[in-house]
């Protein structure tokens, strides 16, 4: 059975993995800017492009290779 954890909230943003760091890290407590989230993790600085240039750029990656 699972278990829910009271206040633990997914931020919402364009980049769902980010966002669910970014809510466990208040969750716990831990005061992390956006900004600096992006940058600590590396997605601030990576330039990812769909072959067809859609806006959704950076969420096209294909996690299942």
């Amino acid at each position: 059975m699972p278990k829910l954890l009271d206040n633990l909230r997914w931020q919402r943003m364009w980049t769902s993995h980010l966002g669910a760091i970014k809510g466990c890290l208040d969750y716990m407590g831990l005061n992390v800017s956006l900004p600096w989230l992006f940058g600590a993790t590396g997605h601030a600085f990576v330039l990812n492009v769909s072959d067809v240039v859609c806006p959704s750029g950076p969420t096209a990656w294909n996690t299942h290779t």
